[in-house]
């Protein structure tokens, strides 16, 4: 089993840059690696795992699974 949602997606444009925002969770029955790529650069550094009371509630995982992720 994989599944995953983005739950918040924005994009913040200056004059001389922009910021992208993700966040969502994922669960799976397998390890797996969650990569991010803009323009094909990787910034897998910028995913920070957080903890989802909802998720874990809802597909019945550990109490201390870190399975909600903000991409910064």
């Amino acid at each position: 089993m994989f599944q995953s949602n983005i739950d918040d997606l924005k994009v913040i444009k200056t004059k001389k840059h922009f910021f992208v925002f993700i966040s969502g969770w994922c669960v799976s029955n397998s390890k797996f690696c969650l990569k991010c790529y803009v323009n094909k650069n990787e910034y897998s550094d910028e995913i920070k795992w957080i903890r989802r009371e909802d998720i874990i509630s809802l597909f019945q995982q550990p109490s201390e699974a870190l399975n909600g992720f903000k991409i910064l």
